[in-house]
């Protein structure tokens, strides 16, 4: 009788087993299944994360860090919505195109208020700027960086010092 017990206790043991095995297999395939999960949760928050990071940053209007910034951006500038004109003589008429936007004439304050605007868009501070040049009124724009002002010639792409920020 003895024996009898000892199988049925060894066979008791070896169910137990087999279902703490069959167990311990389904918690490991859960734990993965968790585990694919959190990581797919964290690099979906990163992912929104930089967005949010990139949106409030486009949104903070701010300064070229440096001149270098600056040159580059003003070199890959294109006029967004410019109108279609026509020049005679000393001045340019606005045909088609957005006229909505500009003036008649497409002369240097249009010019550079598309300039401020599209730089504006981009998320960088500039301003219009007037001067005078050869007696008559002109405007460009101005913008800071390196600590210095610079006026910004749309038309050209030119870029001139103005003065030094205290």
């Amino acid at each position: 009788m003895k024996k009898h017990w000892t199988k049925i206790v060894i066979g008791l043991l070896c169910l137990v087993s087999l279902v703490m095995l069959i167990n311990y297999s389904t918690l490991d395939v859960r734990y993965k299944t968790l585990e694919e999960k959190y990581d797919q949760t964290m690099l979906t928050v990163k992912t929104q994360t930089d967005l949010i990071v990139e949106l409030r940053q486009k949104s903070i209007k701010r300064n070229f860090e440096s001149l270098e910034e600056l040159k580059v951006w003003v070199a890959n500038w294109e006029v967004e919505n410019k109108p279609i004109v026509l020049s005679i003589f000393d001045y340019t008429f606005v045909v088609a195109g957005n006229t909505e936007v500009y003036s008649d004439y497409w002369d240097c304050d249009d010019i550079s208020e598309a300039m401020q605007r599209d730089a504006l868009r981009d998320g960088y501070l500039m301003s219009i700027c007037v001067t005078t040049v050869g007696g008559r009124g002109h405007a460009g724009c101005l913008a800071m960086t390196d600590n210095a002002y610079w006026f910004v010639e749309p038309s050209t792409g030119e870029i001139t010092s103005i003065a030094r920020r205290d």
